[in-house]
């Protein structure tokens, strides 16, 4: 399987090298390709340079620390934005978003219209007794369990209060985790 990737690969490198060549780029120089090598490569067919590309004239290494930490920083923002999304999905207000993500006015609604969230929203109503009485129950075993230090790490929170009662995610910030932020922090559930 390593040669034919190899082989694959090389084919997309000798073509790409014709192609830059025959624009005028020299950037096979670069690879450490001279000139009259390059020339004789660009007089080769189709079937040529399939049988060129299976010859070892390249060699290819992976570095794996650099893949690995490039893969995690793409993860890391693809999970960013599933909680960003989900957030303003649950109804998730500019001012939330502000606050726990630092995101800017335009990034909301470019965002809103990606999810097709395009209705003007009215302003929550007000939490029940009972409403309350539950976030602070589900907030308190939220708290037990996930660490809430960062930003983010408050967004996490609300988007597991709305979900878990059913509760838009604008209700809660407004009329409950708003007043009650500074006390929610890790130290205070040990």
């Amino acid at each position: 399987m390593k040669d034919e990737v190899t082989a694959r690969v090389s084919v997309t490198l000798l073509i790409e090298m014709i192609n830059y060549s025959k624009r005028g780029n020299a950037t096979f120089k670069q690879l450490g390709v001279d000139p009259p090598t390059m020339s004789d490569l660009a007089s080769m067919n189709v079937a040529e340079i399939h049988e060129l590309a299976e010859s070892p004239f390249v060699e290819y290494t992976i570095n794996h620390r650099a893949l690995n930490q490039s893969v995690q920083r793409i993860l890391h923002r693809r999970k960013r934005d599933d909680v960003l999304n989900r957030a303003i999905t649950l109804g998730a207000s500019r001012v939330i978003m502000k606050t726990y993500a630092n995101m800017s006015s335009k990034e909301f609604n470019q965002r809103r219209t990606d999810l097709n969230m395009n209705e003007i929203r009215s302003r929550p109503t007000i939490l029940s007794d009972d409403e309350y009485d539950k976030l602070a129950r589900q907030h308190n075993k939220f708290g037990q369990h996930n660490p809430i230090t960062e930003k983010l790490d408050h967004l996490r929170c609300l988007i597991h209060l709305s979900e878990s009662l059913a509760i838009d995610i604008s209700r809660i910030y407004q009329y409950f985790y708003s007043e009650q932020q500074g006390l929610f922090v890790m130290e205070n559930y040990k």
